[in-house]
């Protein structure tokens, strides 16, 4: 009822609450299509979001829902005109996401051999329509594709100005992007399987209705709006990550950025270590990083403007990109968390839906541990000289060759 409720009593009231609650063992169901690439159809690009929700569910999880389902019926109606994608598009509605990210996660864990190098990028688009502001969040290798994704996309509420130009406009920070932690299903496919992924979204309506039974389409018109922009903007910035993922020749990676993150993430470490030992064992990585983000900045300079000159070098390079993605892959995984295999990021053990860069260095701060400390360092030393050795080939790749055999 519409009035106010009052409670009298003082100190000495009590009040007695009752709850009933049924729990039941139910099944859920994981929801999957794939329109296959024509070209190079081992590759695959998937787009997911979970489809179960803890009430009505307006918002969390169909306000990403209905742009994976649009997105997929715009790929299918291009499909009937003969446009085809070249590499293997997969949908996903995960099922039991609220219930711990199992649906997800029991598709990557029953996939890991098969699919594990095929893909090549992961889109999350788990309540991603929640108002006019682009936003993403990813690993450092979908940076550049992630611009170009946002400049091709036009703002919610004003096609004559793109996406990334509101994007600029609004960032007070030096990041653009966040990075990507836990919370959704993204987690499996980033911390166990190390693919790159990019979590899509739209965010600055005021108001919130999150895992709450107010959770209803009424309370998603009244507050995000009637006219569904926000959903247009992140299905047409959805499309646009397919288009220039999936239709280039080369997977569009950035491979400086991690080199680069790698040096800011390892500023912010070395401020948390507690001793002077601590920071200077941490220094080690600091040269491994600036070669490896110059490696990369040259494989990105030089993927722009080079090709491999013979079928040699092609191969080089081709191998010299899935080298680098799964560098930092380690199958020894977190040492109080073997199920997480990236040493590059992980999801916060303190906070579920934050992200943890160099997770076994920072584990290993916050045990106040210095043999587990030292470990970590060597591990994740090891993980960077793999990805700055995949670069070199790379390179090697791109250079031009003295003799056809090369």
């Amino acid at each position: 009822m519409d009035f106010p409720y009052r409670l009298t009593g003082g100190n000495n009231l009590k009040v007695h609450l009752a709850i009933q609650q049924e729990r039941f063992l139910g099944a859920s169901a994981n929801v999957l299509a794939m329109v296959q690439g024509w070209r190079r159809p081992a590759e695959v690009i998937v787009i997911g979001c979970h489809h179960d929700a803890w009430g009505y569910g307006a918002a969390d999880p169909c306000a990403g829902t209905i742009c994976l389902l649009e997105a997929a019926n715009c790929v299918a109606q291009l499909t009937k005109q003969g446009i085809w994608p070249e590499r293997s598009i997969v949908f996903a509605a995960w099922g039991a996401e609220e219930f711990g990210i199992i649906g997800s996660t029991e598709w990557v864990e029953g996939h890991d051999a098969e699919m594990g190098e095929k893909i090549v990028s992961y889109v999350n688009l788990d309540m991603a329509a929640m108002g006019p502001n682009l936003s993403f969040a990813l690993t450092p290798e979908l940076t550049q594709v992630a611009k170009d994704c946002a400049a091709m996309t036009p703002a919610a509420g004003d096609p004559s100005v793109s996406a990334l130009s509101v994007m600029l406009n609004n960032n007070k920070s030096d990041t653009l992007f966040g990075t990507l932690g836990g919370g959704s299903d993204h987690v499996g496919f980033v911390c166990r399987l190390v693919v790159p992924a990019i979590s899509i979204s739209a965010g600055g309506s005021q108001g919130t209705s999150y895992h709450s039974n107010y959770d209803t389409t009424a309370w998603y018109r009244a507050t995000v709006g009637e006219n569904y922009e926000p959903a247009l903007m992140v299905t047409r910035a959805t499309l646009s990550f397919m288009a220039l993922m999936s239709n280039q020749k080369w997977t569009p990676y950035q491979y400086g950025e991690i080199g680069r993150l790698g040096l800011k993430a390892l500023d912010g470490l070395t401020q948390f270590a507690k001793t002077d030992k601590e920071k200077s064992a941490l220094e080690i990585l600091r040269p491994m990083l600036i070669t490896l983000q110059t490696q990369g900045e040259l494989v990105d300079a030089g993927i722009l403007k080079d090709q491999p000159q013979n079928p040699h070098a092609e191969q080089r390079l081709i191998t010299g990109m899935r080298r680098f993605t799964k560098a930092f892959k380690d199958d020894a995984g977190l040492p109080d968390r073997p199920w997480y295999r990236n040493l590059w990021v992980a999801t916060d053990p303190s906070n579920s839906y934050s992200a943890s860069v160099f997770p076994m260095i920072q584990e290993a701060l916050q045990a106040n541990d210095p043999q587990r400390l030292e470990v970590a360092i060597e591990r994740t030393a090891d993980a960077i000289q793999r990805a700055s050795a995949a670069a070199e080939l790379m390179l090697q790749g791109l250079r031009p060759s003295t003799s056809p055999g090369q």
